[in-house]
C-alpha cells in the first residue's frame, strides 16, 4: 500500500491512480535546452548567421586571427559568446578585431560576451549600432584599442580589465544611454575611458589609472553622468571635460576621486558649460600654480555656468571652486 501524508498535493491520473504532485513534476519531460555551438580554430573566421537558429557559442580552445581578420562576427540578435578560460589572439600589427558585434546599418540586439582574454587586435571588442548588448568579465589587453562602441545604445560594459592597449582603453563614440560599470582601465596609451559625442552615457564605479592622457575624458558629449569613479596617476588629468576643444555640456560629475595625476585632478576646458561637479575628492594633483587639483579654464565671465559644490580639494584649486 502507498501511504501519503494527508496534506500532500495529488495529481489525478484517472479513476485508479493518483501521484504526489512533486513526483509528477520531477517526472515531467524538461523543455529542450538551447543548443550549444563550440568554436574551434578550424571555424575561424566565425560568423554567427552561418549557424541558423543557434544562439549560444562557447570558445572551446584558444583562437588566433590573421592580419585584418575578425575572429568572431556577431550579426544575429540574442547571441551569447562565452570565451571564459580561453584567449583570442590577433596578429599584433594593429589590424583585425577579436569580436565584432554589428556593423554600419546592421545593428544587433541583446548580444552577450563574457570572459576570456583578447589581445593583439586593432579593437579587442567592437560594438557597432548595437542595442542592449553586454560585455562582461573580459580581459582586453595589448590591443590598439581595448573596446570601442560606435553609435550603440543601452549597452552594458561591466567588470572588465582593460589594460596596456597602445591607444585607448574604452572609447564610446556617439549613441546613448550606455553604461560602463566597475571596469579596471589601466596603463593605456591615450585616454582610459573616452566619451565622444552621444548623450546620457553613465560611468559608474570604474577605476581608470596610469593612462597616457586622461583617466576619463568627455568630448562633445551631452548629459553624461560620472559617478563614483577613481582616476589616479594619469598623465594629463583624472577627469577632463571638453578635451581637445570639444565641449562637454550638462555633465554630472559626482563623488569621484582623483589623486596624483600629473597636471589636473579635475579640469573643465573652455567652452564646456552647464556642468555640475559635486562632492568629488581631488588631492595631490599637478604642481601649482600652473596646474591644480581642480580648474575651470573658461574665461571668468563664463565660469559661473558650471556649478562646483561640496567638493574636497587638496592644496590647489582654481578661484571660486569648492
Amino acid at each position: 500500500m502507498l501511504l501519503l501524508r494527508p496534506k500532500q498535493a495529488l495529481v489525478w491520473l484517472g479513476p485508479r491512480y493518483t501521484f504526489p504532485l512533486a513526483l509528477a513534476l520531477c517526472l515531467a519531460p524538461a523543455s529542450p535546452a538551447a543548443a550549444l555551438t563550440w568554436i574551434r580554430q578550424a571555424d575561424v573566421p566565425v560568423v554567427t548567421s552561418r549557424f541558423p537558429g543557434e544562439t549560444q557559442f562557447m570558445v572551446a580552445e584558444n583562437l588566433a586571427g590573421g592580419p585584418g581578420q575578425t575572429v568572431i562576427t556577431v550579426d544575429t540578435d540574442g547571441a551569447q559568446i562565452v570565451v571564459e578560460g580561453r584567449a583570442l589572439t590577433g596578429p599584433g600589427d594593429g589590424s583585425g578585431t577579436g569580436i565584432a558585434v554589428g556593423a554600419p546599418g546592421v545593428g544587433v540586439r541583446k548580444v552577450r560576451i563574457r570572459g576570456g582574454q583578447i589581445t593583439g587586435f586593432e579593437d579587442g571588442v567592437r560594438l557597432t549600432e548595437a542595442v542592449g548588448c553586454q560585455v562582461t568579465e573580459s580581459v582586453l589587453a595589448g590591443n590598439y584599442r581595448g573596446l570601442r562602441l560606435l553609435a550603440s545604445q543601452r549597452s552594458l560594459i561591466r567588470g572588465n580589465a582593460v589594460l596596456g592597449n597602445s591607444l585607448g582603453g574604452i572609447a564610446v563614440y556617439g549613441g546613448a544611454r550606455n553604461t560602463l560599470h566597475e571596469n579596471r582601465v589601466l596603463v593605456n596609451g591615450d585616454c582610459g575611458i573616452e566619451l565622444e559625442g552621444g548623450e546620457r552615457q553613465v560611468l559608474r564605479g570604474n577605476w581608470s589609472s596610469g593612462n597616457g592622457v586622461a583617466g576619463i575624458a568627455v568630448l562633445n558629449s551631452r548629459s553624461a553622468t560620472l559617478l563614483g569613479n577613481h582616476c589616479h596617476s594619469n598623465v594629463l588629468a583624472g577627469i577632463a571635460l571638453g578635451l581637445f576643444g570639444s565641449p562637454a555640456a550638462a555633465t554630472t560629475v559626482r563623488r569621484n576621486t582623483t589623486r596624483e595625476n600629473l597636471f589636473y585632478g579635475i579640469v573643465v576646458y573652455a567652452g564646456s558649460t552647464g556642468n555640475a561637479l559635486r562632492q568629488n575628492i581631488a588631492e595631490r594633483n599637478g604642481p601649482p600654480p600652473e596646474f591644480a587639483d581642480a580648474a575651470d579654464l573658461n574665461p571668468p565671465e563664463a565660469q559661473p555656468e558650471n556649478v562646483w559644490r561640496g567638493n574636497r580639494f587638496g592644496s590647489s584649486a582654481g578661484p571660486g571652486l569648492e
